[in-house]
């Protein structure tokens, strides 16, 4: 069984295949008349529903759920858990001054049908800089490829248009466009430039972090017991969720004293004035010992511990000092430049079909893309405008690459000492060439694969500390997984890494143990009993999405969940506010 090779070569380092363009070519200002890159955003929501604790799990932890998903047919309440933005219009280096000018502004949020939304007009103004009052608003979507258009009217008529992906405002840390203005005899009239700027949600409260910087249990009686708490919230159906649980601590001299803790306050209430519920356990018990009932408005008051099987015996009471942080959202972590790096696997295993049959999933001989190749194009290039350097490594499984006499669970599809290739229709283009010179076997295993990017991360928090790299690993199927244990193992262990998992089954087989992988109907679980820590995997069978025009509902569903997950991971280490190394 082959394994990836141990070659020490960084993994952002291109190797001679392709070449890499200087940074200094991303350049925010470009001709009007050019389509500038793409942009998706995604409405980003806090931790929800919450079924169960695990009371062994001895470490103070977030007990999480999956994202509710979003709704085309908004109320009120899906209105408060999306990511608004408000987009501001400037005018730079006008030539003609003495002209009113005026801006409209358009958008475009489903491409396949290429329908735009007139969004409104600026009110006209003159002069060499015209900072546009009339301002903007729509949502963003990560998964989703935006388009604006705008056109610039001069004395009432248009002068300039251009089109502009949501993508390449989010991909700039400053969220900031600025194009020349060339008119329609290829004239310099100016500059337009514009600005997006995040909304804060409705409810603040989903924008809180809540710190407990002192929590004591200052008990009437002594005894040796040791003692967690869990901390719950009330639905709307008033029933009580579990949603955070402590590390645990003897008694000292009555008093049970806690380590600071953070968490998001939406997960705690609705409001400040809700009812929060905090029962205390003895380790031994599954059953809490002692109760109390407090809100965010009151904890100044006296908040009295009764037991919980007679609630008119008083056993103590709560002490708790709190204060509150500003909650980085996703769009946060964008402007101050965290780099979604995406990696990419790709099944060769036989039960695929021989890649010159025309029935193989692998067909690569026809007119038409194979399933393959539109799923890595339709996810690969959204996810790719955020990867700033555009190097992609690709790994392979269950084949047989050239020069080897065995299957291999994890090599380099380009055939060299390094998985790194320049752009996704590189990637596409190289996988093509490699399909006639993999020999097809099996069996289909995740863990090589996995442990290799696990151990990349690894090498790169600890080589550069500062910088904040978020990886995104997707997997490309069409079946059964034979390494079930170790993957649940590793996939366990990923939680505490910067480390998102894409599991894109492709063809008709069956995918159960994919949806086991996961963890929608059950908290993924490996063969110890160890229960995830946050959600970290989606998958999506290519199939369903086979007959979409363009496969963008492919896209959406693939990469809906990767706004909260960065969150998540940020919320799990307890570093809401990541350092960020500055950009030269």
């Amino acid at each position: 069984m082959g394994i990836c090779g141990d070659a020490k070569i960084p993994k952002r380092q291109l190797t001679s295949m392709s070449q890499i363009t200087s940074e200094n070519e991303k350049k925010n200002i470009s001709n009007t008349g050019q389509q500038n890159e793409k942009f998706n955003f995604s409405s980003l929501i806090g931790l929800n529903d919450i079924n169960d604790v695990n009371l062994k799990n001895k470490r103070g932890s977030f007990i999480y759920n999956k994202q509710v998903e979003y709704k085309s047919n908004k109320n009120d309440e899906d209105e408060d858990l999306l990511e608004k933005v408000e987009l501001f219009i400037s005018l730079l280096d006008i030539q003609y001054i003495s002209s009113n000018y005026s801006i409209k502004i358009y958008l475009n949020n489903n491409l396949k049908n290429g329908q735009y939304q007139f969004l409104n007009q600026t009110n006209e103004s003159y002069g060499s800089k015209i900072d546009f009052a009339t301002t903007f608003f729509f949502d963003y979507f990560f998964e989703k490829e935006q388009l604006i258009k705008y056109e610039i009217l001069q004395e009432k008529e248009i002068v300039s248009t251009n089109e502009i992906f949501v993508s390449s405002f989010m991909s700039n840390r400053d969220f900031r466009i600025i194009n020349k203005i060339i008119g329609s005899n290829k004239q310099y009239l100016g500059k337009i430039k514009l600005d997006l700027k995040v909304i804060s949600k409705k409810n603040k409260l989903r924008n809180l972090i809540s710190e407990f910087t002192e929590i004591k249990f200052e008990y009437t009686q002594s005894d040796k017991d040791e003692r967690f708490f869990i901390l719950k919230n009330i639905n709307d159906d008033k029933i009580w969720r579990p949603s955070y649980k402590s590390s645990e601590f003897y008694l000292h001299n009555r008093i049970y004293a806690f380590k600071n803790i953070k968490l998001e306050t939406s997960i705690l209430c609705e409001s400040e004035t809700q009812n929060i519920l905090i029962e205390i356990y003895k380790t031994k018990d599954n059953f809490p010992s002692g109760y109390a009932e407090f809100t965010l408005n009151n904890l100044n008051n006296q908040i009295l511990i009764y037991e919980k099987l007679n609630s008119d015996k008083i056993l103590g009471q709560i002490i708790i000092s709190h204060k509150y942080h500003s909650k980085k959202r996703f769009t946060d972590y964008l402007r101050e430049g965290i780099d979604l790096n995406l990696n990419i696997a790709i099944d060769y295993t036989i039960s695929n079909g021989k890649p010159n049959d025309k029935n193989s999933l692998h067909y690569a001989n026809g007119e038409e893309a194979n399933d393959y190749e539109k799923a890595i194009y339709s996810c690969g290039k959204i996810v790719a405008y955020y990867d700033k350097d555009q190097i992609f490594p690709v790994y392979g499984f269950g084949g047989i690459p050239p020069g080897e006499n065995e299957s291999n669970d994890c090599f380099n599809i380009n055939f060299t000492d390094s998985p790194n290739i320049k752009t996704i229709e590189e990637v596409i283009s190289i996988y093509k060439q490699s399909l006639n010179q993999i020999a097809f076997k099996g069996p289909t295993r995740f863990a090589p694969v996995i442990s290799k990017v696990m151990e990349e991360i690894k090498k790169e928090m600890k080589d550069y500390p500062e910088d904040n790299h978020y990886e995104i690993l997707m997997i490309l199927t069409d079946g059964i997984i034979n390494d079930m244990p170790k993957t649940l193992e590793l996939l366990v262990d990923c939680a505490e890494l910067p480390l998102s998992v894409i599991i894109i089954g492709i063809g008709k087989a069956n995918f159960d143990d994919m949806h086991i992988l996961d963890g929608d109907e059950v908290k993924l679980t490996d063969h110890k009993g160890r229960v995830t820590k946050r959600d970290l995997v989606q998958f999506v069978e290519y199939e369903k999405f086979k007959q979409k025009k363009g496969n963008e509902e492919l896209a959406e569903e693939v990469l809906k969940e990767i706004p909260r997950q960065v969150e998540e991971y940020y919320a799990l280490t307890n570093n809401f506010y990541p350092k960020v190394r500055q950009m030269i």
